[in-house]
């Protein structure tokens, strides 16, 4: 292990079967797209019937330009959007890069680092990677797709404080509409937040935690349900 840095995130390899599979995937599925979606078509019990047919009349215009070539073109159609998904599921991925003086997180084409010195805990939430500050507020609450072992060892090796678990477990609650422990402004993001969860809205989600946060409140997730707790004060915390 490199001692001036662990690299947390897919390695080339992985990158390239992810873009070799997707990239024939896409090149079978285009080379025989046309006689798919004929086959689909005469499925009467498929949802977005009149989705495929356009698709149909996409694919027989394609064929009546192209000729002969027609399978070809949409073998290389198919084989770049491979390419593109692979891409896009690669960037999805969430990566850390950890040295003895900060971690830099690399997530969704944006950038940004934390300090050693602002953590008080890091520890895995289920498949979440947790950064906990020094007032209980949550610096990261990210999916992650490594092996578990893989990623307390890269933590650990770089004496960050590691934690087996949740150290604010028992402090969690399920938020209803009929919580009294918290404000009605808290209410509302929690309200705004459960509809963003229903609707898959991660980006949604992902800003009404941060204005919880700025509300004093830490939330999880677990499907639909939401649990949240206060982040506590340093000073608490050491009392």
């Amino acid at each position: 292990m490199d001692t001036s840095s662990t690299l947390l995130g897919p390695t080339k390899n992985q990158k390239s079967i992810l873009y070799l599979s997707f990239a024939t995937i896409g090149l079978i599925g285009g080379y025989f797209a046309t006689g798919i979606v004929k086959w689909i078509i005469g499925l009467s019990w498929i949802p977005y019937h009149q989705s495929f047919e356009l698709v149909n009349k996409v694919l027989l215009k394609i064929q009546s330009l192209s000729g002969d070539w027609s399978a070809i073109i949409l073998a290389i159609i198919g084989a770049c959007l491979g390419l593109f998904l692979a891409f896009l599921c690669i960037e999805e991925i969430l990566r850390a890069n950890i040295s003895d003086q900060e971690i830099v997180i690399y997530k969704d084409d944006h950038t940004y680092a934390i300090s050693k010195d602002e953590i008080q805990h890091v520890f895995l939430d289920e498949k979440e990677l947790v950064i906990v500050d020094l007032n209980g507020h949550e610096l990261l609450r990210e999916t992650h797709h490594h092996k578990e072992k893989v990623v307390e060892d890269a933590f650990v090796f770089h004496r960050y404080p590691w934690e087996q678990g949740d150290p604010y477990e028992k402090e969690f609650q399920l938020w209803t509409a009929k919580t009294k422990e918290v404000s009605n402004a808290v209410h509302a993001l929690m309200k705004a937040r459960e509809k963003a969860l229903e609707d898959k809205n991660d980006e949604e989600a992902r800003e009404l935690r941060k204005g919880l946060a700025d509300l004093n409140i830490v939330v999880r997730t677990r499907g639909t349900k939401q649990y949240w707790r206060f982040a506590m004060r340093h000073t608490e915390h050491s009392a």
